[in-house]
Parts: structure tokens; C-alpha cells; sequence
């Protein structure tokens, strides 16, 4: 029996996924069960979703190599209030818009070990005081870095973001923001537009491993364009 192959490409990554039975697409219709829940009964991390969460946000990075500061902002006030917070940056993010029109941006909540929300933004901005961030964010600290050129910025911002999706405080609440102008992942099903890209372009391979999945084993190999 042929493998079946499917291919998501997030600028130079190209993750690849082989089974015997076809990468079906849409999503598979699960049976719920209800339960009772008890009083005070905390609610679970549903995994896949976590885990979901964190695979889009390395995608959209990588599909938009131009996003090159990584900006951290805090509030000087211990606000945990999560939607409230959430208000406020979006606010910050309208400011930005006046100074750069075209921008683009991933934008992470987080919570430090005091319970204070903070945010970790990666962002198409040029050359930008500190100073003039500060102002137009006006709640707190910001820092503002700028990734060198050849990191492997996917990896590099997922060190810092998306790290604690499991915490409860997540649960009905977006875990993540972004624009609506960034590249999107490509993904490829036809066997024949996967034979193209496959012979038109060397792979480097990066990791490979097989799991377990309601489709049966799938072998997974993460690959990197060589453009050499």
C-alpha cells in the first residue's frame, strides 16, 4: 500500500506527514460524554489543544520571517484580571498602528509568578525608541530586542511564549492574537503538488519520529529548504 503524504510549508520549515491511510482533512466528529461535575472540581488542560495552540504559533513565526523585534511588556500594577489586560494591549496595538500602518504581529499573554499579566509581542518594527514604546504602552516596563539574522526565530520565541498554555487561567480566554495580514502556513495534500515541491526543492532533514494517531502510525519528518 503507497503512502499518502500531506506537507505543511511555514517559511523555510517543511513538516511532513506520511501514513497508509491518508492524512484525512477536518476534523473528526468525537462522541461527548457528559458527566456531572462536581462543586469546585478544577478544570483540565485539554492537551491536544494546548499542544495545537503552540504548533500554530511556530508556524505563523516561521511563515513571517520579517517579524524581527520580540517586545516584552509588563504593568507596574499587580493586574491579573486577564480580558482586562487583554483590553489594554489591544489599545497599545491601535497606538502602533498610527506610527506603521502595515505592521504585523504574534501576541502572547502571560502570567508571572506574582499572577501579573504580561505580553510577549513579535513585530515587523524598524528601528524604534524604547522611549516611544514605553509612552504609547504607558501601564509599565518595556524591553524591546531584536533577533539577530539566520536564528531560527520559530524556536527562538517559543522558548518564551506560549510555554504555560496548560494554566487554568487560559480557559475561555484566546491564547494568542495576531494580524490579520501575516502569511499564512501552506499545506499540501495532492500528490501531485507534493511531487513538485518535493523535486523542485532540497530538504535538509531536521527530526524525524512516528506516532499514534485515529489515522493509524504516522511517520512525521521536520525538513528545512536548503537554498544553497
Amino acid at each position: 500500500m503507497e503512502y499518502r503524504t500531506k506537507l505543511i510549508i511555514s517559511g523555510n520549515n517543511v513538516e511532513i506527514y506520511k501514513n497508509k491511510v491518508g492524512i484525512k482533512i477536518g476534523k473528526r466528529k468525537h462522541k461527548r460524554i457528559k458527566r456531572k461535575k462536581k462543586n469546585n472540581e478544577p478544570k483540565i488542560p485539554n492537551p491536544y489543544a494546548v499542544y495545537r495552540a503552540r504548533r500554530n504559533i511556530k508556524r505563523i513565526i516561521n511563515s513571517n520571517p520579517d517579524m524581527q523585534r520580540f517586545l516584552t511588556l509588563t504593568f507596574a500594577e499587580n493586574l491579573t484580571d486577564l480580558q482586562d489586560c487583554n483590553k489594554k494591549i489591544k489599545i497599545f496595538v491601535k497606538k502602533l498602528k498610527r506610527i506603521k500602518k502595515e505592521i504585523k504581529y504574534l501576541l502572547v499573554p502571560e502570567f508571572q509568578k506574582r499572577g501579573a499579566v504580561h505580553y510577549h509581542i513579535l513585530i515587523n518594527l524598524d528601528e524604534i525608541e524604547q522611549k516611544l514604546v514605553a509612552d504609547l504602552w504607558g501601564h509599565g516596563f518595556v524591553k524591546i530586542k531584536k533577533i539577530k539574522e539566520g536564528t531560527n526565530v520559530g524556536f527562538y520565541v517559543s522558548k518564551y511564549i506560549g510555554k504555560d498554555l496548560e494554566d487554568q487561567r487560559y480557559f475561555n480566554n484566546k491564547k494568542y492574537f495576531c494580524s490579520r495580514n501575516l502569511n499564512k502556513p501552506i499545506e499540501m495534500t495532492s500528490a501531485r503538488d507534493v511531487k513538485i515541491f518535493l523535486e523542485s526543492n532540497r530538504l535538509k532533514p531536521v527530526q524525524k519520529g512516528t506516532y499514534k494517531s485515529y489515522y493509524g502510525l504516522i511517520d512525521y519528518e521536520l525538513c528545512r529548504i536548503d537554498k544553497k
